[in-house]
């Protein structure tokens, strides 16, 4: 899945509305960005929160291109050790990506069907576990959404740029 398939499936669930609202309530502190050089990837670490309780949230991209200088193509940074290195903005309907957030929404509603899609970061446990009893309920539609926290990370990312512009 690519990010603008996220966005366009959480739009289609029932309370998307609420998670678009409350978006905006999210605050994002990205606490790391590790390229991962050799495989073409890269990982977005945040920890979020909109009341007292703090989540961790992850965004993993595939299909990454890096370079040692920067140039128009790509203008973002990360480090690596000591090493610097440039990558592209990420292109919201072409790249790859796999999502995680630590909240309760995102474990209940969304993990089992992004599990389905390959498209859960970190599977700690078998996907059994993410089948839970109350997930026909909550995801009716069986869509592989995200929650807020996830959507106000993408949304920090577009506004600094390791993104391609999108509105949410």
């Amino acid at each position: 899945m690519t990010i603008i398939d996220l966005i366009k499936n959480t739009k289609k669930f029932d309370k998307a509305k609420d998670r678009f609202s409350k978006m905006s309530s999210v605050h994002v502190n990205i606490k790391k960005v590790t390229p991962m050089v050799g495989t073409k990837t890269i990982l977005f670490s945040a920890d979020t929160w909109a009341t007292k309780n703090h989540y961790k949230t992850y965004l993993f991209v595939k299909g990454i291109d890096y370079v040692d200088k920067p140039d128009i193509e790509h203008p973002n940074s990360a480090k690596l050790g000591s090493d610097k290195y440039y990558f592209e903005q990420v292109r919201v309907k072409d790249h790859k990506i796999q999502v995680r957030c630590d909240c309760r929404d995102f474990h209940w509603t969304f993990s089992y069907y992004l599990w389905k899609k390959k498209s859960l970061y970190q599977i700690k446990k078998g996907a059994e576990a993410y089948r839970t009893k109350g997930l026909w309920e909550r995801n009716p539609k069986h869509i592989p959404g995200v929650c807020k926290h996830v959507l106000a990370l993408i949304d920090r990312l577009a506004r600094q740029g390791a993104i391609t512009k999108i509105s949410i």
